[in-house]
């Protein structure tokens, strides 16, 4: 065959057809094999997805832990109030005190305060 004033052989037509026909094969069952291409948005949208979930599982906890504090809150705030109220009270009881005027009364009121006299000898 001749190519512009160059002769070339038939044998190395045949090779190059050869070479030509691997390479297709090559190509063509490399095609097959690969995956299919994966894009950023598929990658940001499965994150994404993952990361919402996560975070509503946070955000259930949080709404657990609120309504638990916001209870704790309700009976420490009856408690408090319980108290002010004993304290309102004892105070204006403390003003109706009198001091005691014998030793009888004196010591009736250690006795009804759990302090009971000692004894004589």
């Amino acid at each position: 065959m001749l190519i512009g004033k160059t002769e070339i052989s038939n044998t190395w037509i045949e090779i190059g057809g050869v070479v030509l026909i691997a390479i297709c094969i090559i190509v063509y069952l490399s095609i097959h094999s690969c995956s299919k291409p994966i894009t950023p948005v598929a990658i940001v949208n499965q994150t994404q997805a993952a990361m919402e979930t996560q975070f509503k599982a946070q955000l259930k906890d949080k709404d657990v832990q609120i309504a638990d504090y916001k209870n704790k809150l309700v009976v420490s705030q009856g408690k408090y109030t319980a108290l002010v109220q004993r304290y309102n009270t004892l105070q204006k009881e403390k003003e109706n005190v009198k001091a005691p005027t014998t030793n009888k009364e004196l010591r009736d009121r250690f006795v009804a305060l759990g302090y009971p006299p000692l004894a004589v000898k």
